[in-house]
């Protein structure tokens, strides 16, 4: 957890800034074992993840006083299965970085506790042209400032990110996701100096001091937050974010969508707009994507109405952000050079089908 960030920081319960606490294992700029309190409560450091969850602090807290790295990682990692793989649990708690060849074991290890979606996720996500979605907040910050906080919400196995933190190194990006283990893979597999991990439900309480954040991004994730529109209106509450930030949310492409019945996205437009204090700028998706390779973006163009047949759409609030006709595009051009809808085969094509 980077100290720094921890500064920037408060508790999403009683609003109190943090101070650190215990040091079991640092580096220079950063956290690695620790802990960290506020007015109300002491929460863990476990492996560079703040882990906010209530529930669990004061077991995960007992360990790390006991100086037991492994303890206080077991006592995070609420899944049963997991527990099974002690081995596997001591070389993380042990290892300051993983192999190639380790992280492959630890993907495996999805598939073992029932999630071979989500490994099949991790693998293939990176090479799809819709993960540059996220670089899309990079053409609506303003340039004359370089240093800006980034909030990404429900994080999990998002494997852009990392790339986008080393192509823009003054941005303090924070990866949020109330799964302790998907953030546990996602940090031993793709570190990086300016990208801190908050375990967390974003409805539990926003966790960074007001007018810190320049972007919310929500990417993939809107349909796996149950209370969404209390999520959107903590997010877009007043002095939440900076005077010039922004949220940016996209929304599910319909290969990962399909296998849940159970998923609620996407919303109607009219019922989603209700959710935001002031009208976002809602566009389509598909078009947006399809142009994601070239130098500029005309992002007004791509705006619809609520009785346009869409199934999938990307969200900007405010939608004062949306300015210019055109936006230069910041995505690195070897992830572009790598980027495909890999997922669509001579049988299995996108529809963009209407809900």
């Amino acid at each position: 957890m980077n100290i720094r960030a921890i500064a920037e920081m408060q508790c999403p319960y009683c609003l109190a800034s943090f101070q650190v606490n215990h040091r079991l294992k640092t580096t220079p700029t950063s956290i690695e074992y620790g802990s960290v309190f506020c007015a109300c409560e002491e929460f863990p450091i476990i492996a560079g993840i703040l882990d906010l969850r209530r529930k669990y602090a004061k077991r995960s807290i007992r360990e790390i006083q006991n100086k037991s790295r492994e303890e206080a990682m077991k006592s995070a990692l609420t899944q049963s299965k997991v527990w099974k793989w002690s081995p596997l649990i001591t070389m993380i708690a042990n290892t300051d970085s993983l192999s190639e060849r380790q992280s492959h074991v630890i993907l495996a290890l999805t598939k073992v506790i029932g999630n071979a979606h989500a490994a099949d996720y991790i693998r293939k996500r990176r090479t799809e042209k819709e993960s540059l979605l996220l670089y899309l907040p990079l053409s609506l910050l303003p340039e004359r400032k370089k240093e800006h906080t980034w909030l990404d919400v429900g994080s999990g196995f998002n494997s852009q990110l990392p790339i986008l933190a080393e192509y823009r190194p003054r941005i303090t990006f924070l990866a949020l996701d109330i799964s302790f283990f998907k953030l546990l893979l996602f940090r031993i597999s793709q570190p990086s100096p300016n990208l801190s991990f908050i375990c967390s439900d974003i409805n539990s309480g926003f966790p960074v001091k007001p007018e810190k954040v320049s972007v919310i991004t929500l990417i993939d994730v809107l349909a796996n937050i149950e209370e969404q529109r209390r999520a959107i209106e903590l997010l877009t509450k007043r002095k939440q974010l900076k005077s010039e930030g922004f949220l940016l949310i996209t929304s599910i492409p319909e290969k990962v969508y399909l296998p849940f019945s159970e998923t609620t996205y996407p919303l109607k437009r009219k019922l989603l707009r209700s959710f935001f204090p002031s009208p976002p700028a809602i566009m389509d998706e598909v078009k947006i994507v399809n142009t994601l390779g070239d130098p500029t973006m005309n992002l007004r163009a791509h705006q619809v109405g609520d009785q346009d047949t869409l199934f999938r759409y990307t969200v900007i609030w405010p939608r004062q952000k949306i300015r210019k006709r055109k936006y230069k595009l910041h995505i690195p051009k070897h992830a572009i050079e790598k980027a495909e809808t890999i997922w669509q085969t001579s049988k299995v094509k996108w529809e963009n089908r209407a809900y």
